[in-house]
């Protein structure tokens, strides 16, 4: 049962458990870590929002440890009968910092990821690789766990060259173990000839591939760097935050991250007129969560008003 969840699921539990273990580490605590009273766990709620936590990734973490305990044979730290100053505790720090995230974390738009493709050194072949996959991931609004390559318990993920089909005009990309293929049976997105672009993605992973022709064996994966070495989730966030600060040296670092690929995708999208339930299947979500992903910002208020006058002239 513990392991039927999806690969990041299991990947949040053994997060939040470190945590959990970390918190009784720094308290000097003894008692056993699967029994712990509703006082320590409020202590560890306080112990995660000092650390700068948000408070949805609190409250996540809150549920993902019950999971992880009951799972362990363990109390239930979240039945109704003796868990009010658990939620208690969360209410007031719902109240008191708001449900935003900490950072602000900004999207790579469409505009903005054109911007720093033209500033790199396309010709070096890890550049290109890494530029390819962010500009992948912005238009397959993809989360980063399933562009790079992840380490998930004792089995490696990542997109292997056999996960690529090359038709006529498109790419087809078959995504497994992701957070959304529930039936196992591996989630198709599509990479398309678009026309008129400045970097056509289909254009980029076409040519990554006749790049790439010592290395395209079927179980290999096909977003590695020169080395063979294949991108992590660190190493593409470091490569894109390294090149935005020197872009945009007044912006904070950490507000670019791996959510600003799948963001600003989500954005893009809804500047270009998408609908709603279009951009919600495009990002492969199952339910309207992914208003979340957009951002609103001050250009898209005055479009919103320019759109009004013109309605009116109609």
């Amino acid at each position: 049962m513990a392991n039927s969840c999806a690969a990041s699921t299991k990947s949040k539990r053994t997060t939040v458990w470190r945590h959990w273990l970390s918190f009784l580490h720094y308290a000097h605590y003894t008692f056993h870590p699967i029994q712990p009273t509703e006082l320590h766990i409020c202590l560890w709620i306080v112990w995660m929002f000092k650390k700068k936590l948000s408070y949805h990734t609190v409250r996540s973490y809150l549920y993902s440890l019950a999971a992880e305990l009951k799972f362990r044979g363990g109390s239930d730290i979240v039945a109704k009968d003796h868990s009010w100053f658990i939620h208690s505790t969360l209410k007031h720090f719902k109240t008191k910092l708001g449900t935003q995230p900490i950072v602000y974390r900004r999207p790579l738009t469409v505009e903005l990821l054109f911007h720093l493709l033209s500033t790199l050194e396309l010709s070096s072949f890890d550049v290109y690789v890494y530029a390819t996959m962010l500009t992948v991931g912005v238009f397959c609004l993809l989360r980063i766990g399933e562009l790079c390559w992840v380490q998930y318990g004792g089995a490696p993920k990542f997109i292997k060259n056999r996960d690529l089909t090359f038709g006529k005009g498109y790419i087809e990309l078959t995504l497994w173990q992701t957070k959304t293929d529930r039936d196992r049976r591996g989630v198709k997105k599509w990479i398309n000839d678009i026309k008129g672009a400045p970097f056509n993605p289909y254009k980029m992973v076409h040519k990554l591939k006749a790049m790439k022709l010592k290395s395209l064996k079927p179980e290999e994966p096909f977003f590695a760097l020169e080395s063979g070495k294949g991108v992590s989730k660190a190493m593409l966030i470091k490569f894109l935050q390294t090149h935005m600060k020197r872009l945009f040296p007044q912006v904070n670092v950490r507000e670019w991250t791996g959510i600003s690929l799948r963001k600003g995708g989500a954005t893009s999208a809804l500047r270009a007129g998408v609908s709603g339930e279009v951009i919600q299947k495009l990002g492969n979500w199952v339910s309207d969560i992914y208003k979340g992903y957009i951002d609103h910002s001050v250009i898209d208020v005055c479009n919103a008003q320019a759109l009004m006058v013109k309605t009116m002239n109609k």
